[in-house]
């Protein structure tokens, strides 16, 4: 029989072991952990001061943060002044090496053993050098990108030497290996629409070939390009017409690169003749090229090429440039002032400057003696710069930069003033909507001195269809009864006044010395009223190439000759 026992007569319980008892005694210091790591998260929450201990803690951190954030900045820029230097030095390094090829190729291309621009061509070490001196400026990073485009492209350049290869023209090696020659090409940039991109007025290329004292040979071809297509042009597609091999066979491959392609078509050509019985006569170029373009495939084709500008250097003064019959030019920018003068837009160049050029131009026996009276004044001029005076009609002004604008002096008509000088019709063509819209101020001019021009404009004409159709015509008529037109131009455009039909009486009554004295003092004043009553040009400079005019009212105007 079992006896149950009270609490107080229950034996004491056995010891544990240590590790037990190790275990339990902790658990009250771990509870106190946790309860103080929770104030401490508390106090922080709510913005209270933390232990001083976790705040060095936490200081420290950010700060080996902060250090390691300036260490790697101060990296990343040391790493990148050293890439800059580096660039630097390569680019340095890549210069010397185009100046030196450059230099090797005009040492080797104005060696006397090579014959006039390479027509006796270069020996095997000689060739080797230059082949190795091209190749080194074709793939030069700092060749001028997309050529073609490029402003560096626009002016007058040197023909140094061309390569003769069979598929090149016969009549190219003819002209450019005769020694009493020098060859030149004059490239004009399009102009393009700012805000639509289009081509207002189509870029040129211009083969001058000149004939010793005879004269000049010009060829003139209107260029396409891929920022400044030629509109409805189609480049060249096929190697020619087979009857016509012996002018050479053309290549049809691609161009390394778009912007390095010049495409063009010839548009005219004529022999200029500045001496000798010949001197003023102009003869056309032996080659129907508007004829030709017409038609369609090989022969078509045969009035057009590219030009591929493999190498333009960085100043705009060196350039090598592959034709489609596998020719390479060698062409230097033509320094002077006449060059200065050709590209016064692109030059940005002052009035002063401007008259300054041509001073220098006619002080050098450059240009014509008596401009006004020179055959070379007629033809179409391209307006290349101006400077507008305050007095300029205000359309003038407004448009002055913005269109296209040509004079074309001599293109048609003329006749005989009632002094017996002989006029010549002459039109400014301001150009609003190339190829549909024209404005067209038609006028008589006469010479009145050697470098004065009289200019009366006698009507205003809207035309359309590049100028062929005329939509409209405004005549001008005679103010008043006194307003007499010039002795200077034909009496059927004079209206005689009441005064002159009196003078004309009394002149009969008066003595032979009176009236030798009154015809002195009239023909001064005569001069003054037929200057007053119509305008003027005057001719600071004028070449085959470029002239520099000043209006009546003060205008200071650049052309170009457009051929």
């Amino acid at each position: 029989m079992k006896t149950s026992l009270s609490a107080s007569q229950r034996p004491a319980p056995l010891p544990t072991t240590t590790r037990g008892a190790r275990a339990r005694a902790t658990q009250p210091s771990a509870a106190i952990s946790l309860v103080r790591s929770s104030s401490n998260a508390s106090a922080a929450a709510s913005g209270a001061v933390l232990p001083r201990p976790l705040l060095s803690t936490r200081a420290s951190a950010s700060a080996t943060t902060a250090e390691r954030a300036v260490s790697t900045t101060a990296a990343a820029a040391s790493q990148e002044q050293e890439e800059r230097q580096r660039l630097q030095l390569l680019l340095q390094q890549q210069k010397a090496k185009d100046a030196a090829a450059v230099s090797r190729i005009i040492e080797l291309v104005s060696s006397p053993s090579s014959g006039p621009r390479g027509s006796k061509g270069l020996s095997a070490e000689a060739a080797r050098d230059f082949d190795d001196a091209v190749s080194a400026l074709e793939t030069s990073p700092r060749g001028v990108r997309d050529p073609a485009s490029s402003p560096l492209l626009a002016g007058r350049w040197k023909l140094l030497f061309t390569t003769r290869p069979g598929t090149s023209s016969p009549i190219q090696r003819a002209f450019t290996g005769v020694e009493a020659f020098s060859v030149h090409q004059e490239v004009t940039a399009a102009v393009v629409s700012p805000r639509t991109g289009e081509t207002l007025v189509p870029g040129s290329v211009t083969n001058v070939v000149t004939l010793g004292n005879a004269g000049t040979l010009r060829v003139v071809a209107a260029t396409s390009t891929a920022a400044a297509p030629l509109p409805g042009f189609t480049p060249r597609r096929g190697p020619g017409a087979p009857f016509l091999k012996f002018l050479g066979t053309s290549s049809i491959a691609p161009p390394r690169s778009p912007g390095e392609r010049l495409d063009f078509a010839f548009r005219k050509a004529a022999f200029y003749f500045t001496s000798g019985v010949t001197k003023g006569l102009s003869i056309p170029y032996p080659v129907p090229f508007e004829t030709i373009s017409k038609f369609k495939g090989d022969l078509g084709d045969e009035v057009k090429g590219f030009l591929d500008t493999t190498y333009l250097s960085p100043d705009g003064n060196f350039r090598l440039s592959r034709g489609n019959k596998g020719t390479l030019f060698v062409l230097q920018r033509e320094e002077g002032t006449k060059r200065r003068l050709m590209d016064a837009r692109k030059l940005n160049l002052s009035a002063e400057e401007v008259e300054r050029a041509a001073a220098e131009l006619s002080a050098s026996g450059a240009g014509e003696a008596a401009p006004a009276k020179s055959p070379l004044a007629l033809g179409k001029w391209r307006l290349a710069w101006s400077e507008q005076a305050p007095d300029a009609a205000p359309l003038q002004k407004a448009l002055a930069g913005r269109v296209a604008n040509w004079q074309v002096i001599g293109s048609s008509g003329g006749g005989e003033s009632e002094k017996g000088a002989a006029t010549t019709p002459l039109s400014n063509v301001v150009s609003l909507v190339p190829g549909l819209l024209d404005v067209v101020a038609t006028a008589t001019c006469v010479p009145f001195s050697n470098d004065r021009t009289l200019v009366d404009i006698d009507g205003l004409e809207l035309r359309t269809l590049g100028g062929k159709a005329r939509l409209l015509r405004i005549d001008r008529t005679a103010k008043t009864e006194s307003d007499t037109r010039p002795a200077f131009f034909p009496e059927s455009r004079r209206k005689t006044s009441e005064a002159e039909k009196e003078e004309k009486n009394n002149k009969k009554k008066t003595t032979a010395a009176a009236a030798a004295a009154a015809k002195k003092k009239k023909k001064k004043e005569d001069t003054k009223k037929e200057i007053n009553n119509v305008g003027f040009v005057d001719w600071l400079y004028l070449d085959a190439d470029v002239r520099v005019t000043r209006g009546s009212k003060g205008s200071l105007f650049v052309h170009t000759r457009d051929v």
